[in-house]
């Protein structure tokens, strides 16, 4: 689209060119029109160049948060930095760095990143890179930050080889949820959802077992269903969060990363979902709709999870089994 425009703009200034060139600034404006042309080839050429390389260096970042002197994800208290992103299974971010935006040097701390590639099929993995920064670097912008993910980025082969400067990337950093709760529910996202008595049916099982808060992102509904479900969100019960969508760039991109990402985004939401939450909630469900979390021997499900927590304190998950249900509908 910029290449058109570009395209557009310059048959518009051509006229005025030739008019010009009677004058007696030709020559300069001749250098002028010619350093145009040269500019538009490049611009021209540029999707070409791209298409044929083996593989575009493609990296999303969608979640960033800031977690000020905790212990989350350092041994001390720190203010620690969790970057979420999307990038090809092959790549692979070695020298991945943190830099704080309002610093007065360009600190660059090094990262700790893990890959989390769980199908093993899908071109798109989630990555996961903690900072760790001293207490109170965050002190005077706490919401801004640069990562450094390395020449690798680069799409260029020979250029990777030779460049040797950070390239930041400025991330949004958010902060954590603080609200002390026992139990959050975090719920697959929602798309074309249309299942309005699926989603009462769990809104009204989870008030009953006690479940403080249920997470879900959104990517569309019938306007009947999200009504009711920014009815829920009014009680407090329930809170939105807006769905990721990839952007494709044909003939720059070797595939539509919508296609090619786990469970359509699935787990990348629900890694959003926990690190949100995952200082203030005692207890984190990660559950699809139609999977519905209930106990009959404990009075809510927080109760549940504190009694197996207990009877298992080295445990850093549990596995609930499922038992096949449904809802009759008539008409």
């Amino acid at each position: 689209m910029r290449i058109r425009l570009s395209v557009h703009r310059l048959q518009l200034v051509l006229p005025t060119f030739r008019r010009c060139l009677l004058r007696r600034d030709s020559v300069l404006l001749a250098v002028v029109l010619c350093f145009l042309v040269l500019i538009l080839r490049q611009l021209i050429s540029m999707p070409n160049r791209l298409r044929s390389l083996p593989t575009t260096r493609d990296v999303f970042i969608y979640a960033s948060f800031l977690y000020k002197n905790s212990t989350s994800l350092a041994v001390s208290p720190q203010d620690s930095v969790a970057i979420l992103f999307l990038a090809n299974r092959n790549d692979d971010f070695p020298y991945l760095r943190c830099a704080i935006a309002n610093s007065s040097a360009a600190r660059l701390m090094p990262a700790q990143l893990f890959r989390l590639d769980y199908v093993a099929v899908c071109d798109l993995i989630i990555f996961v890179a903690w900072c760790n920064f001293p207490p109170n670097s965050f002190h005077a912008n706490p919401h801004k930050a640069f990562v450094d993910l390395g020449t690798q980025v680069l799409a260029d082969q020979s250029l990777r080889e030779r460049y040797t400067r950070p390239i930041l990337h400025k991330v949004r950093l958010q902060r954590p949820d603080g609200t002390p709760r026992n139990l959050v529910m975090c719920i697959s996202r929602i798309f074309a959802f249309e299942k309005w008595e699926l989603l009462i049916a769990a809104m009204e099982v989870y008030k009953a077992l006690g479940v403080d808060l249920v997470v879900t992102h959104v990517y569309s509904a019938l306007t009947p269903v999200f009504e009711l479900i920014r009815a829920y969100e009014a009680e407090g019960r329930l809170a939105i969060r807006t769905g990721v969508r990839l952007p494709y760039l044909r003939g720059l991109m070797n595939y539509d990363p919508e296609r090619q990402l786990e469970y359509s985004g699935q787990l990348a939401m629900a890694h959003e979902c926990f690190y949100e939450f995952r200082e203030s909630s005692s207890f984190i469900s990660l559950v699809d709709w139609d999977d519905l979390l209930i106990t009959t021997r404990f009075p809510s499900l927080s109760d549940a999870l504190i009694s197996a927590a207990r009877k298992y304190p080295n445990s850093a998950y549990f596995f609930v089994n499922k038992l096949e249900s449904g809802i009759r509908t008539q008409g």
